[in-house]
């Protein structure tokens, strides 16, 4: 007498079914462990390239919101946040940043957006982003840059990035919202000092 073992059908299907739902809960975990390393890796390599030196002129071809009367190569604290209209996280992170403005209006700390045009007529997209800036209530002066050359200076590859410029040197540079706490907090810190 031969016994006759029947395989069960189902068994692969279930099986690939429970990777397939390990797989989608695992990813956005994975997802934001790499742009953490990443954004690690690339303030590493920006604040190598910018520590110690002066740090480049924050000059833009298109100035907002009072930028014509930044300097060039501030004293003092400066706090540069680069960002655009198309970045969500850019948009989430403002009012953070302008309540930092609003808070230290009389303190020795400028707070400066710096962004560049992204398609269409300057003058239309100029136009625009002023549009943008006010429905949000910012009110800090905002560069424009026409090609990017500011982002370039700064080795901006991802947004947002703030910067802190003490006395016209970069001290510190970050990536993201969080990015931009620890900056705001530095800036804080570095104010109580003086």
């Amino acid at each position: 007498m031969q016994v006759v073992r029947r395989r069960r059908k189902g068994r692969p299907g279930v099986v690939l079914l429970v990777l397939g739902i390990a797989c989608a809960l695992l990813a956005p975990a994975v997802h934001v462990g790499a742009y953490r390393i990443d954004a690690w890796r690339t303030e590493r390599e920006a604040m190598a390239a910018l520590a110690h030196r002066p740090a480049p002129a924050l000059a833009a071809e298109h100035l907002l919101s009072g930028g014509a009367e930044l300097p060039a190569a501030p004293d003092g604290l400066t706090v540069v946040n680069f960002w655009a209209t198309w970045c969500p996280p850019c948009v989430k992170e403002m009012p953070i940043l302008q309540e930092f403005a609003d808070e230290h209006a009389a303190d020795p700390v400028r707070m400066v957006g710096a962004t560049a045009l992204c398609n269409g007529p300057p003058e239309e997209e100029l136009v625009r982003i002023e549009g943008f800036l006010a429905e949000r209530g910012v009110t800090y002066p905002s560069l424009v840059s026409a090609d990017g050359d500011l982002q370039k200076a700064f080795h901006v590859r991802s947004l947002p990035t703030t910067i802190l410029l003490d006395d016209g040197r970069v001290v510190a540079y970050r990536i993201g919202i969080r990015g931009a706490r620890a900056v705001l907090k530095e800036a804080e810190r570095r104010l109580g000092e003086t």
